[in-house]
């Protein structure tokens, strides 16, 4: 009931349409407020440094898996920025998602509103299908596509993927405490490893 309900939120939050992905302007949410692409930014910013060259330099990742990575998104890049610009939320954690239950469940509010921009859905459909502190349940996530409906290709989904494991690991979110034992730095290299193993078979 409350992935449904889930579906249901993201559904409509997903169907606000931009004219161009990107932060939001101040003055005008319609008008970006930064000519750079959200795909070449989070690109820079967290997959060749960021989370994605700490985590190389801590011996998380190996050299391989970082040249691969880096490589399958240089190699997508195009493909990541082909997308209808749409209102996400960035911040889709468990920690961000007020329900309450009267007597359906409700999303009464969320948190992180200052990520909030123009964007490619996908992006959040990765935080919940995958979520970085969580774990993929097929059950609930058919519950949330019988409300959300069709959902973007595995391989858009999965690409974020990566930069949310990285992100995870590395201190990128903030997670609240009860949480954080669930980033198991240890299984960065083996989880990467899997994802980048399903990209190489779409």
């Amino acid at each position: 009931r409350i992935y449904r309900t889930l579906g249901s939120f993201y559904k409509r939050l997903h169907s606000i349409k931009g004219e161009r992905s990107g932060l939001w302007d101040e003055e005008n949410p319609m008008e970006v407020k930064y000519p750079i692409s959200p795909n070449d930014y989070m690109f820079n910013a967290e997959i060749t440094n960021g989370s994605g060259k700490m985590a190389y330099d801590k011996g998380l990742v190996t050299e391989a898996q970082y040249d691969e990575i880096i490589k399958l998104w240089t190699d997508n890049m195009e493909y990541l920025k082909n997308h209808e610009p749409s209102m996400v939320h960035i911040s889709a954690f468990y920690w961000n998602i007020y329900l309450e239950e009267k007597p359906e469940w409700e999303i009464t509010k969320i948190l992180s509103l200052g990520d909030v921009m123009w964007w490619d859905t996908a992006y959040d459909i990765a935080t919940l299908k995958y979520p970085p502190f969580g774990e993929y349940d097929h059950s609930l996530w058919n519950a949330f596509l019988e409300t959300y409906g069709k959902e973007p290709d595995e391989k858009r989904i999965l690409l974020y993927s990566i930069m949310h494991k990285l992100c995870a690991a590395m201190g990128g979110y903030m997670e609240p405490e009860k949480y954080r034992n669930k980033g198991d730095k240890s299984n960065l290299s083996k989880d990467l490893n899997e994802i980048i193993s399903r990209l190489k078979r779409l």
